[in-house]
């Protein structure tokens, strides 16, 4: 059955899909996340520079959700920021997300 949209705009979704082990959408991914008790773990998100009132932060929902599920957020949660919505990331972002990634080893540490 044709629902008429155009099967490039699929490829996406079945990417994020296949990423997150066939689930549709990040919340239901972490649903099915087992608890635990401290496993580390950090987040971050892909917005618009704008201000966190007006683009939300799915980080920040991400880290209430983990840290429900009883895991140890050893980072504060953070954004990369996006030109679009689909990308690319603006410049100097990629560079940011490096060190923010090879600085979660440290915090893991730290924090436990």
């Amino acid at each position: 059955m044709d629902h008429g949209g155009d099967p490039a705009d699929a490829e996406p979704k079945r990417r994020r899909r296949d990423l997150l082990g066939g689930v549709a959408g990040i919340r239901k991914f972490l649903e099915r996340l087992p608890e635990v008790d401290g496993t580390a773990a950090a987040c971050f998100d892909t917005r618009f520079d704008k201000s966190r009132i007006l683009t939300g932060s799915a980080a920040k929902a991400m880290a209430r959700r983990l840290g429900r599920r009883g895991y140890r957020i050893v980072a504060e949660p953070e954004s990369f920021f996006v030109l679009d919505s689909e990308g690319p990331l603006k410049e100097g972002e990629l560079d940011r997300a490096r060190r923010w990634g090879a600085s979660l080893g440290t915090a893991a540490d730290v924090s436990s």
